[in-house]
Parts: C-alpha cells; structure tokens; sequence
C-alpha cells in the first residue's frame, strides 16, 4: 500500500485512510472485521455517515485541524449496533490532494455511559411527545425534578409551575373535589393510586383530569422517585355523561309510554339486551322473569296465536319491513289480554340482522271495541231479519190468536154449560188443552221475532226447571250425570216463562263446560229462604227486606272452578275464558235476574267446583177478585167491544153476555169513537183491541180518555211494542189482555177492573 503500510495489516488497531470528502481510500481487515463489512465494500462509502450525529462535530474538527489529540466517537456498525472507538488523526498529502490517515482501537468502557445516555435521551425523548402529563418528584424533598411539556398542554400552567408548592396547585381544583385530591396527593408517596377531579384553568375553562403516580426503587428497597401521570380525560367524561344522558332519556321514555319497550342483540342467537318493567303491567310476570330468561314469552301465549305470531316476526324481517303482530297472553287471572307487538329490525352494512327493537302495547280494549261493533253489526242484521220474520209473524199470529180465541172461547162456554158427567165433556176439555197450547207456539214464534208481549206467570219454578232439565239431558255428556232436588210445594214466583227458561239452559251448559270431557255431577236444586243480611243487597227493589222468603234456584258443578279474578269478571259483557264465544250468555242472565227483582251469587274454587244461586221473591198474594170461584165472575153494566175481527167480537159478546154484561160491538176505531161520545156515560168499561187498520188501538186509547177520563179500558192484542203497552196500563183504570184469552180470563180482567175503579 502507498498509503497505508503493509503493518497496519499486523497490528490489532483499526487503520483507514480518507480521502478529502470524508471517504474511504483504504482499510485494513480489523477494521472492516469489526464493522461486519470487507474491505472492498467500504472503499468510497462515506465514513461521516457511520459516525453518530453527536459525534459528528468534534471528529470533523480534528481531521479538519489534523490534531494528534484523540477524538472520542461512536461508529454504525453493520448490524445496527454502535462501537466506540478512540481514534488519532494522521494527515497525509498525496499525488497533491489532502488525505488523513486514522487509527483507532476499540474502547469498551465508553459503552456504558454512552449506552446511558442514549436511553436517557430515548426515554426523554419519548416523554416529550407524550400528551400525558409525567412530573417526576423526589421523593425525600417532595419536590419535581422533571415535568413533560404535557404538564402544560393539560393544566395551561408555565413550565417552572410545576415546582410550586401544592397549595398553589389545590387552588385550581374544584372546591368540591380540593379536600379529596390534597389527601391523595399525601398518600401518594406512602401508597400509589388513581384520582380523578375538576380542575379550573387559568383561562377559565373546567377540566376533568385524571392522575396516577408509581414509585421508584433505590437497589436497597427504598423509594427514592415518584412518577405521577396526569391525563385530561374532559372529552372522555364528557362522552361518557352524554351517553348517560342519553341512555336516561331513552330509558325515561320508555318506561313512561303506554306499552313495553324491548331490545334483543342477534348476532349469535336473540339476547335480551333491554326490557322495560311495563312488561309486567301486560303479562302479570315480573320483568326479571324474562330477563332472566325464566319465562320465555311464548310460553304465555294462546296456543292458537303461536304460529301466526312467529311467522309474522320471521316474514317481517326477511322482507325488512316494520313487525306488526297480535296475540293474546294469558293472564294471573285465567283470563286472555290482546297485545300487539312493532319492532323492527337493524341490519349491518354487510346486511346481517343485528338488533331487533320495538314495543308491545295492551290493545285489549280496542279489540273489544272491535268485538263489540262486530257484534252490533251482526245484531243490526238479525234486528233486521227478525224485522221481516215479525212483519210476516205478525200477520199471522194476529189473525190466527184471533181465532184461537173464538175457539178457546166457544169451548169454554160450551163447558159452562155442560154437566159435569156429560159424555161430551172430557172432549171438549182436550180441546181446549190444545187450544192453549197452540196459542203457546204462537206466543213463542212472536218473542222470536221481536214482537212477543213479555207475559208473566205464576208458577212453581220446580216445573220449569224439570221441563228444562229433562230437555238438556241429552246434550250435556253421557259422563255427565244431572241430579235433581225439586221439591213440589215450593212458593209460587211471576216469571216469564221463556226468560227463566234461558236462565236454567245458560247455568246448566255452563256446568257442562266446565267440567268437560271427564266424569262429574251437575246438581239442580229449588227451595226457599229467608232473606239473609248478605244476600239482601243483591235483590233490586226497595220493597224486599231483610226476612222476606225467596224462592232459590242453584246450580252446583264439580269442574275446574275458577279464580278470583275470573269469578269477578264473569258477568262482564263480552268477557269470555273460552276460545270462542263473546261472553253475552251470563251478562244475559244476570240482567233478566234482576229483571224479575231478583239477585245471584257465585261460589267457586279452583280445582273444586262452582255453584250459582238464584233468588226470586216469593210472589204477591191473589186479590179477592182472582181467587173467586167462576159462578162469582158475573158481573152487570155495558162493554164497548172493539175489535176489526167479527168472529171475535161476536164471541167476545157472547162471553160477556153469558156473564151478566150488555155490549155493544164496533169493527173500526172510528165507529168505537162514535159509541163513546153517544153513549159516554152509559158505558161501563171498552175491550180495546191494539192492532186494527186504519186508527190503531194505540191511537184511539188516548181520544177515549180525553172524551171521558175516568172510563175503564182493557187494552188487547198478540203482539204489541213493550213499551207502547207498559207506558198505555200505567194510565188509571187500564188494564191489558194477551190474545187469545179464554171465556174465564176474559171475566175475570173485567171483574178485576171494575173492582179497582169501584164500580
């Protein structure tokens, strides 16, 4: 080598020349060894770019000066690593361009320090970038030895506050937070923890910081630095409060609307993530019951709702529209509740069904509106129907009543004027049994149709619940058995025969439903009893006391039984525990018990049975006038007999005439209105019939009365408004007849009459 000498070969230094730029000419193979190169591959590389930039000033200073003096320097190695060198400048001129020669050897002992303070500088420099605050205290004088530039990104503090005392600091904290954060600033040095607080800054603005500090240790245990991290944490909390604000604003809303709000997650399966409490205001079950996952909500549903229920939910989703679906849910009470769910669905940007939220409402009432406009509905058609079935009814019973009773009549007469033994009779008397009871049908086929006279009876009710018994035997079960108790000497009642009839069939099918498909006894008793203090308030009429005898009729079963709740709604229009029905059958019941001044009790437990009473008061005592025998029924004075139908008139006045009265007939309102003012005063009382063309009974009553007040009138027909007539026999001296009346109820309504007016 010109100018390296072949001993640089030898020796253990690192030898390189450089040439004026500061590149490699030459290096011997300790030193490309060291440095993880060859020879060849530094020559012309730059040695300034290996030196470390710390280094870099004083080692160009000393090639610059060509001074013996060595230079201390880290040199970049290959694999990343630093070697430090000592090195000595040796200036040469070649070929007349300047070059230096430098030996250097390794110098271990260097490491360390440099090792040092390369760290130092690593982590300074690292906690110079951070937005934290880091002050580092020493911990025998309290005091801050270091503080980051974060210190005064967070308090807005100059960079020597740090070093103040600690009341200075406190007097930025908030005064409700101050006496906290003083504490935790002693306990610090003793035992590290984390502190959050409100910090007001010098340009006003209030900061929440939050602050925590770790001790340093000197090798023998004791704590010698602590470091305290300090972070502004205002945009966090302020987050976290909006979110809370924002979750009490939801969870207020949904507690306060009239339904239950629900959320479920669905992404590895439903998951309940919200339910409100309302919940339990629908179902009856508590709401941690379905949070829980105890009660699962289609457990409470009808069984026939289930599968409309879910196949609405899972088409609704599918096809990403809103969830509309009503069910009914069975209630503590046994009863059903119509509910109505909405939700819908949330899906993700990569269309998976994530959430599903919504609400369900009570609708119950509203479907019971819809019922009940149904039902009116349904009732407008059959009022309409029967409208046209009464007009057709009408016809014909009116004029087939009228001659039933010219046939009811003339049997009766013609009996009054046979002997007892003549051969004769016993045909006669079945005829007019046969008379009565085609004049029964009549009556029924009018009820049917609306345009029946609610005829009330004096019977003994064991009759009508043995006909009425016997009648349903057939259609109760054959595992049902019906006993009876009917004794044959009860009080006698008024009742409408039909009404009563409707009571007996409704209590004893509902015994039958109730006890199902399994073995039991229905018993049907009668009896008497005195009105008890409990069952007084239940009769309607101020006239019924304490004491007073009642006439019982119950009806017991050993079925299901019902619960409290149910027991308590069961005379409720329109509510129903069946499947079907609209729950009208006991409402019905309930309402013709009190019609007949009457009461009803329940008694009944799950699991047991249910027994129904029904009490009717005991019917008024005969007048004189109905007791006497037929011979006493004469009676004197002129009838005005009114009536379109000639056969019954003419029989009428053969009736009256056999009884001792004089008549006079007239075939039209008009000509019975000529009679009254010729004869006003020589008339003793006018048999009215209602239905005539042209001026109606109805019509002519009134013009009767204003032509003579006090004139007695008995109002006739088979069929008639119920409360034309019920408002026509309250006037004095007024009195009605159903058609067809016999020769008997013909004189015994005028003897009564003239009795009451003192005639």
């Amino acid at each position: 080598m010109a100018s390296v000498p072949d001993l640089a070969e030898a020796v253990s230094d690192l030898v390189f020349e450089l040439d004026g730029d500061g590149k490699y000419r030459a290096a011997n193979r300790r030193h490309s060894e060291l440095l993880g190169l060859s020879p060849q591959a530094l020559i012309g590389t730059s040695f300034f770019d290996r030196v470390h930039r710390r280094d870099l000033a004083a080692v160009r200073e000393s090639i610059l000066r060509a001074d013996a003096a060595p230079v201390r320097l880290r040199l970049h190695k290959n694999d990343g690593s630093w070697m430090y060198l000592e090195a000595t400048v040796l200036p040469q001129r070649t070929d007349s361009r300047q070059h230096v020669v430098l030996v250097a050897r390794p110098v271990e002992r260097l490491a360390a320090p440099h090792a040092l303070r390369d760290s130092e500088d690593l982590f300074r420099g690292v906690l110079e970038r951070l937005e934290q605050s880091v002050v580092i205290f020493d911990v025998e004088r309290r005091m801050p030895v270091y503080h980051n530039p974060g210190y005064h990104h967070i308090f807005h503090m100059p960079r020597d506050a740090s070093r103040r005392r600690a009341k200075e600091f406190l007097a930025h904290v908030h005064a409700d937070d101050r006496e906290n954060v003083a504490r935790w600033m002693d306990e610090q040095f003793e035992r590290p923890t984390i502190q959050s607080y409100r910090f007001l800054r010098d340009d006003g603005s209030l900061r929440w910081i939050r602050g925590g500090t770790s001790l340093i240790r000197a090798e023998d245990g004791r704590v010698i630095r602590m470091v305290s991290i300090v972070e502004d944490v205002t945009e966090e909390r302020e987050a976290a409060m909006a979110l809370r604000d924002r979750e009490e604003r939801f969870r207020s809303v949904a507690e306060n609307i009239p339904g239950a709000v629900y959320l479920l997650a669905l992404q590895d399966g439903p998951e309940l993530i919200y339910l409100s409490d309302a919940i339990e205001d629908l179902t009856d079950v508590p709401a941690d019951a379905f949070r829980s996952g105890q009660q699962p909500l289609l457990e409470l549903l009808h069984p026939g709702d289930k599968d409309s229920y879910l196949a609405e939910i899972g088409s609704a989703l599918m096809e990403r529209r809103p969830i509309l679906v009503l069910f009914r849910v069975r209630t503590n009470d046994g009863g059903w509740r119509w509910l109505e769910q909405r939700g819908r669905g949330v899906w993700n940007s990569d269309g998976e069904l994530r959430l599903l939220g919504g609400a369900i409402f009570d609708v119950s009432e509203r479907m019971r509106g819809d019922e009940e406009r149904r039902d009116l509905q349904l009732q407008l058609f059959q009022a309409q129907k029967l409208e046209s079935l009464g007009v057709l009814a009408g016809g014909v019973a009116h004029d087939f009543n009228n001659m039933m009773g010219i046939v009811t009549a003339g049997v009766e007469l013609a009996l009054l004027r046979l002997g007892s033994d003549h051969p004769s009779r016993a045909l006669f008397e079945e005829s007019l049994e046969a008379t009565r009871k085609a004049a029964m049908l009549t009556k029924q086929l009018l009820a049917y149709a609306g345009h029946g006279i609610a005829e009330v009876q004096r019977v003994d009710l064991s009759e009508p619940v043995l006909a009425t018994c016997r009648m349903l035997e057939r259609s109760i079960g054959s595992k049902i058995r019906l006993d009876l108790d009917l004794p044959d000497d009860l009080p006698l009642v008024e009742i409408d025969l039909a009404q009563m009839q409707q009571v007996i069939m409704n209590l004893v099918i509902n015994a039958s439903e109730a006890i199902g498909q399994a073995e039991g006894v229905i018993r049907v008793r009668c009896g008497e009893s005195q009105l008890s203090p409990e069952r007084a308030r239940l009769i309607l009429g101020a006239e019924q006391r304490e004491g007073d005898v009642l006439v019982f009729l119950e009806v017991e079963d050993d079925g299901a039984g019902m619960s409290p709740g149910v027991r308590a709604r069961i005379f409720d229009p329109f509510y129903t525990t069946k499947a079907e029905g609209h729950g009208l059958g006991l409402a019905a019941v309930l309402g013709i018990v009190h019609a007949h001044r009457g009461g009803i009790t329940v008694e009944s437990e799950r699991g047991i049975g249910t027994k129904f009473s029904v009490l009717i008061p005991v019917a008024e005592r005969l007048s004189e006038a109905e007791e006497l025998p037929a011979e006493d029924l004469r009676g004197e004075g002129r009838v005005l007999v009114v009536d379109d139908e000639r056969v019954m008139r003419e029989t009428a006045c053969k009736v009256l005439s056999h009884y001792g009265y004089t008549t006079l007939e007239a075939s039209n309102g008009r000509e019975a209105l000529d009679l009254v003012i010729q004869q006003a005063s020589q008339i003793a009382l006018v048999l009215l019939d209602l239905n005539m063309p042209g001026l109606t009974g109805y019509e002519v009553f009134p013009l009767i009365r204003k032509i003579r007040g006090d004139l007695p009138v008995i109002l006739c027909s088979a069929f008639g408004e119920l409360d034309a007539v019920g408002r026509l026999t309250r006037e004095p001296a007024t009195a009605f007849l159903a058609k067809p009346y016999g020769a008997r109820d013909l004189a015994l309504g005028i003897r009564a009459l003239l009795r009451d007016c003192g005639s």
